[in-house]
């Protein structure tokens, strides 16, 4: 039987002296603080009440509204609503 040459040994003393540092949590900057447009591929309308007390109301298929970045965890549940670009100029009435 061979030996590992004390590595395993020299590995222990090595995690045991050495203090475990936290790492810190990654966060996509650029999704921080940003809202999104997202488009209603269903059959009928939807509404969708957001954390932040609004309602959004996507009155039929392709219908995009411009969804506030706190409600967007929120939006990603339903399942026929995708996050499309951005575009200038068109927003949508939330009640």
């Amino acid at each position: 039987m061979s030996c590992c040459g004390n590595k395993r040994a020299a590995w222990r003393q090595q995690t045991k002296s050495s203090p475990h540092q936290a790492s810190e949590v990654q966060t996509r900057p650029a999704e921080q603080g940003q809202s999104k447009v997202f488009e209603y591929t269903g059959a009928t309308s939807l509404k969708v009440l957001g954390v932040t007390g609004k309602i959004y109301h996507f009155q039929g298929k392709g219908d995009k509204l411009q969804v506030d970045h706190q409600d967007v965890f929120a939006m990603r549940a339903e399942r026929d609503l995708i996050v499309v670009p951005e575009i200038p100029g068109k927003t949508a009435t939330i009640l």
